[in-house]
């Protein structure tokens, strides 16, 4: 036994009751103990003590029968496929087709626009909106001490996937969360700095439309190229575009709001909503596997499929392929604390983030307005 040993023995026994203990090969110990109450932030504290030392905690078993392991520290699993990169270059392309798209719409309704403009600025905000993930998911990674999971971009596809330019993140962990807490405040980081952002791009929106020089039926009878459809705004956006009103200008009967910006938050919304539905692989997936386990996961993705298919016919019918696709692959939810259950605070914040979801569906939702 090394040095080590008797280090994190006294830190074991000073925080739990222990039964019987074992020596494992490699310096690494079994120990029975009694898992109560205290436990959960008990062992959150054995994590944090023992972590800086090389070694790593594994609480598992039952509630009447917990095994505690100390072993060795494992680094972070390494991802060295170039898939992510390639995805993350795919998505890209996406996103500048579908600002070009967007381009020519605006150049439908107003032939002076400059669609270098459009381009750029609608571009860059779902650009933002995409890093506030990750950022957000990151953050929160290190707050927790946790290694961030591998994020995978999915790429839109025009004419497929709606308006999104894509389709979110794909993540898988590169290590063990400490508890379902700490992987619940990290999955749910990301899309509340998606939320935030999103938020700022469409309010800035709000402030900086410019009318189109046509109507829209001019529009619509003049183009031999592309139609324009009206967007059903989501919940929320009717609210801002209720609670901003009094500060706005008017817009004459027939004319079109002009705002990349509120066209990207439309976007952001949808993306929103999306990547917080339980389905698998996805933010809300983990939210769900974390707040009340794996089983529900499979039903309620084979759910939110058909919803969406049901919603718009036939604008989410690849989206709901696709999430039919990946419905059988697990989450790997995975944390060092199996023992111990969320808070009853971070189930009601799953619920929170199902309500914001929902509250971010633009219905129908075809912002090219392809007929």
């Amino acid at each position: 036994m090394s040095q080590l040993s008797p280090d994190f023995d006294s830190a074991v026994r000073g925080k739990f009751e222990v039964k019987d203990s074992f020596n494992l090969p490699d310096n690494e110990m079994e120990y029975k103990v009694v898992y109560d109450g205290a436990s959960k932030a008990r062992f959150k504290e054995l994590w944090s003590e023992l972590s800086p030392k090389g070694y790593t905690p594994w609480l598992f078993g039952s509630r009447d029968d917990a095994t505690l392991v100390i072993r060795k520290k494992q680094p972070p699993r390494v991802y060295r496929s170039r898939i992510p990169a390639l995805l993350f270059f795919l998505t890209l392309a996406s996103i500048v087709s579908f600002a070009l798209l967007q381009g020519l719409v605006y150049r439908e309704l107003s032939p002076t626009i400059s669609l270098y403009m459009v381009v750029a600025a609608y571009g860059v905000c779902v650009c933002a909106i995409l890093a506030a993930r990750e950022a957000g998911h990151r953050y929160a990674s290190e707050k927790t001490g946790v290694a961030p999971s591998t994020s995978f971009l999915i790429p839109g596809v025009p004419a497929f996937t709606a308006f999104l330019p894509s389709l979110g993140f794909v993540a898988s962990q590169r290590e063990p969360a400490v508890n379902r807490d700490s992987l619940f405040d990290v999955s749910l980081a990301g899309p509340l700095a998606v939320f935030a952002v999103v938020i700022a791009i469409y309010v800035a929106g709000e402030f900086t439309w410019v009318q189109s020089s046509l109507t829209l039926q001019s529009a619509l009878s003049a183009s031999s190229f592309i139609q324009v459809g009206q967007i059903n705004p989501s919940v929320f956006q009717l609210a801002f575009d209720t609670a901003l009103s009094p500060f706005m200008r008017t817009l004459p009967a027939g004319y079109v709001r002009l705002s990349p910006l509120l066209d990207a938050g439309t976007v952001g919304f949808f993306f929103l909503f999306l990547n917080l539905l339980p389905i698998a692989q996805f933010d809300g997936g983990r939210l769900l596997s974390t707040a009340f386990g794996d089983r529900f996961l499979r039903i309620a993705t084979m759910v939110v499929a058909i919803f969406l298919a049901i919603v718009d016919i036939p604008n989410y019918l690849f989206i709901a392929l696709f999430i039919i696709a990946i419905a059988g692959r697990e989450t790997g939810v995975q944390v060092l604390d199996d023992l111990s259950e969320p808070s009853t605070m971070r189930k009601l914040l799953f619920f929170l983030a199902l309500a914001i979801a929902l509250l971010s569906l633009p219905i129908p939702q075809n912002i090219l307005g392809f007929t």
